[in-house]
């Protein structure tokens, strides 16, 4: 029964491998030698946008949160506020009754 199950689990095994190899054969194509450089700056670019993409998507609501709280998009919320420290004068809370209103 022992070997019964090693060879179903070695077919699986070998089922799975020649997917693998059908899925990732396109794949591999795109790194010939003329192709390379170009797959590998793409690769980078492709990241890089998606990175920036999401990621300020995910900063965003965050952003428009403290300006309708009439606070500034340049303060930094994570440092505590203390009176030993100095404020930050370069930026001021932003003016947003105009801005709200012709929306």
């Amino acid at each position: 029964m022992c070997d019964n199950e090693e060879i179903v689990m070695d077919t699986k095994l070998h089922r799975l491998t020649h997917k693998l190899k059908q899925v990732l054969s396109p794949i591999s194509k795109m790194f010939i030698t003329p192709l390379t450089s170009r797959s590998i700056i793409l690769f980078i670019l492709f990241f890089c946008i998606s990175f920036g993409y999401y990621g300020l998507w995910m900063w965003f609501p965050e952003l428009f949160k403290r300006v309708q709280n009439g606070g500034s998009i340049c303060s930094n919320v994570s440092r505590p506020s203390s009176t030993v420290l100095p404020q930050n004068d370069t930026c001021y809370p932003i003016k947003t009754e105009g801005v709200i209103a012709t929306v």
